[in-house]
């Protein structure tokens, strides 16, 4: 009876443990959402990422138009669009919502 007592106790101290240490993870996590990038917008707020996303968007599909007409220059379509987006989409994060 003892050591069963001592072996609940010891899950008891365990399972306060790991209930703290989720605590303080959780209140780390949070501390980043204090300031949200967000735009107003027809009564509601949107995540400027999703501004950033669209227009990077945009702009890979006018430059893959632009490079295209350069028959000399052969390139993937899918990676070219892939990397000109994502390159458009930073591009119009930092110059936006500079961190």
């Amino acid at each position: 009876m003892f050591i069963v007592g001592l072996a609940s106790k010891s899950f008891k101290s365990h399972e306060l443990m790991r209930r703290h240490t989720l605590l303080l993870a959780l209140c780390l996590f949070l501390t980043s959402c204090t300031q949200s990038d967000s735009i107003p917008m027809f009564g509601a707020f949107f995540p400027g990422w999703l501004f950033c996303i669209t227009a990077g968007i945009f702009s890979a599909l006018a430059a893959q138009k632009l490079l295209s007409r350069f028959e000399s220059l052969w390139l993937p379509p899918l990676l070219t669009f892939l990397t000109l987006a994502i390159l458009f989409s930073c591009v119009f994060w930092l110059l936006l919502f500079k961190p």
